[in-house]
C-alpha cells in the first residue's frame, strides 16, 4: 500500500504540480549467481598480456590473483608498464566484471616474472 507525500512535487510556475506516493515496501531482487567455468595461469613478464581471448569471451566475471611478485595492470586497454599502472603484489586478488574491464585489461610485471592465477565464471539467476 503506498501513501501520499505532505507536500506537492513539481513546478508550479510551469502549472506542473504532481503528487506522487511514498513505497512502503521493498521489492527483493535477487542476486546472480557464479558459476565458475574455466581458469588459467598467465605468466605475467616483461610484455603486456591480455586474458586469454578465448576463455574471456564466455566469461561475466573474472578472478585474477597474483602469485610470486609484483605486476602492473590497467582496465582501459591501455598498454601498462613497468613504472605505470595499478600495482599489484604477490597475494593481491582483483575481480573483472563486464564485458569492458575483461576484454581491455593488460598486465606486465615489474622487474622479475609473476603469475597471474585466472578464474573465468559466469553470471547466472537460479
Amino acid at each position: 500500500m503506498a501513501g501520499k507525500l505532505d507536500y506537492p512535487v513539481g513546478d508550479r510556475e510551469h502549472g506542473q504540480i504532481v503528487q506522487v506516493s511514498q513505497a512502503l515496501a521493498f521489492l527483493p531482487v535477487k542476486e546472480p549467481e557464479i558459476v565458475w567455468d574455466a581458469h588459467e595461469v598467465l605468466t605475467v613478464s616483461s610484455t603486456a598480456l591480455a586474458l586469454t581471448k578465448a576463455l574471456a569471451e564466455n566469461a561475466d566475471v573474472v578472478l585474477v590473483s597474483i602469485e610470486d611478485a609484483q605486476s602492473r595492470y590497467f582496465l582501459h586497454g591501455s598498454v601498462p608498464t613497468t613504472t605505470t599502472g595499478h600495482l599489484l603484489s604477490s597475494g593481491d586478488i582483483i575481480k573483472l566484471r563486464g564485458r569492458a574491464e575483461i576484454d581491455q585489461f593488460r598486465i606486465i610485471y615489474v622487474s622479475v616474472n609473476a603469475k597471474a592465477l585466472c578464474s573465468y565464471g559466469r553470471e547466472v539467476m537460479s
